[in-house]
């Protein structure tokens, strides 16, 4: 495999990333390109963090009748198809960059697509277009929903990927990984924490699809500079991914769990709006619960080799049943910092897990399936996130928010059985 390196002269974006970054590098030209990658993190999450705690408000506000009503079977139906395309554009992805290795070629496309879907999906909110048909806003919606699912899944296991191979290539070893994932976790905390306050201030749910447009373009223009790698085709050996039982174990885990997580997680704001949370205090519970990730995922090269995937794996779960058992029981009288600490077990619990079979799944890689392994991984933590979100739907017009809840911490739960007996 050949690379083929060109960086401009001293760009202001990897003299910040350089000087911050805690992953101390000696190779002056890894430590460019990790710096990079940690800048992509940034950007990535910052548009998530625009986005995903308002999602299902957002889709609420568009699609409320002119009588107050809601049918939450359209927004489960949404959010379940926003998700369910994503479960193929990751393994195309996967296969395309460990193929022709061409990472940022990929994210610089991908994230020109998102921009797309994002901007369709804002249309429908804005003021003077409220009032129109419901099938007007559904013409937009849709299709933009579709898109920024198809298009911006991908992204995050791309990145991984190269991170994870510039720290193999460095320490021999993936430990330091969550100290580039972490400003992942950064750029979520200070969007998802301002997006709040920016609605409020403003008056309109769209306004998350402004910030999250800026995040994509920046992202596309800055995955299109740094590394250019010279394209050569190898030949993917995919016999080792259908004879590794222990990782196509770990996925059945991660779809099982991803039901519970993502279906509670994309109704949060439906949840807590339901018992009148104001939405500063919902930005700010996204925002602020993600500050533990940070910590934990900076003392990942310590936690990985003490612990090991399992333990961490099986912690997180533990505490993310805790969370939802907790919203599960709150009563309509639990003030904001309740809300802002239950929702903060999360930070805790996904970076726990997360940083854990990120590292698993590169260790179990062949050197030509190491794309193609997280973007499966992304497939299968899609997949669980489209059936829970439109189960969540259903609980929620059946049953009520506080039962979705209880239903989610289940399914948790049963990922942690079959994880504690099966994934050895």
């Amino acid at each position: 495999m050949v690379y083929q390196c060109r960086f401009v002269k001293n760009p202001l974006y990897i003299k910040i990333f350089v000087a911050f970054n805690p992953v101390v590098l000696y190779n002056p030209t890894v430590k460019k390109q990790i710096a990079r990658i940690s800048l992509l993190q940034f950007i990535f999450f910052w548009s998530l963090g625009s986005l995903f705690p308002f999602f299902s408000l957002y889709y609420q506000k568009v699609f409320t009748s002119s009588g107050g009503s809601v049918n939450f079977s359209i927004l489960g139906t949404i959010l379940f198809l926003q998700s369910i395309v994503g479960i193929a554009s990751p393994p195309i992805a996967g296969l395309l960059a460990d193929k022709f290795k061409i990472h940022n070629r990929l994210i610089t496309f991908l994230g020109v697509l998102a921009v797309l879907g994002a901007i369709l999906s804002s249309v429908p909110g804005l003021p003077f277009l409220q009032n129109t048909a419901f099938s007007i806003k559904l013409l937009f919606i849709l299709p933009g929903a579709l898109i920024l699912g198809f298009f911006s899944k991908p992204i995050i296991p791309l990145l991984d990927t190269e991170a994870l191979r510039l720290l193999t290539v460095q320490y021999n070893n993936t430990y330091r990984y969550g100290q580039v994932r972490l400003f992942g976790s950064i750029g979520w905390v200070l969007s998802a924490s301002l997006a709040g306050f920016i609605i409020a201030k403003t008056g309109t749910l769209t306004s998350i699809y402004f910030s999250a447009i800026l995040g994509f373009i920046i992202l596309a223009i800055v995955g299109s500079r740094g590394i250019k790698q010279e394209i050569k085709p190898v030949k993917i050996p995919l016999r080792l991914l259908a004879e590794d039982k222990p990782v196509q174990l770990l996925f059945i885990y991660i779809f099982i769990l991803s039901i519970g997580m993502n279906g509670s997680f994309m109704f949060t704001g439906v949840f807590m709006n339901a018992l009148h949370v104001k939405t500063q205090v919902i930005g700010l519970a996204f925002g602020l619960a993600a500050i533990p990730e940070v910590f934990i995922l900076l003392n990942t090269k310590k936690l990985l080799p003490r612990f090991g995937y399992r333990a961490l794996i099986i912690t997180g779960t533990i505490i993310l049943s805790i969370k939802l058992l907790l919203y599960t029981i709150i009563g309509t009288k639990a003030g904001p910092v309740t809300f802002i600490l239950i929702q903060s077990l999360g930070g805790i619990s996904f970076p726990l897990q997360y940083a854990a079979w990120v590292s698993y799944l590169d260790s179990r890689a062949h050197t030509d399936l190491k794309a193609t392994y997280q973007n499966l991984n992304q497939l299968v933590f899609t997949l669980g996130a489209a059936m829970g979100t439109f189960l969540a739907s259903i609980i929620i017009g059946a049953l009520g928010v506080r039962w979705m809840m209880g239903l989610s911490g289940l399914s948790v739960l049963s990922s942690l059985l079959f994880f504690v007996i099966f994934v050895k």
